[in-house]
């Protein structure tokens, strides 16, 4: 299992970026890890939500979606 918990942040540029991942590796944790992906908001434009099994299903409304 690779995925405990999620935490996204937006930057405005690679530099802020590179600023934020520095400040993670100063504050690691003592066990454990940290993976850090950047991505483009090109890249995010492609990201695509596949949906199981109505079973647990989540209804996902207009409201939910915050356009970039």
């Amino acid at each position: 299992m690779l995925q405990f918990s999620v935490y996204e942040r937006i930057t405005r540029n690679h530099d802020d970026c590179e600023k934020y991942i520095s400040m993670i590796e100063n504050n690691r944790p003592p066990y454990g890890d940290v993976r850090c992906l950047s991505v483009t908001e090109k890249q995010y434009e492609s990201i695509r939500l596949i949906i199981g099994s109505n079973e647990g299903k989540n209804d996902y409304s207009d409201e939910d979606f915050i356009e970039i």
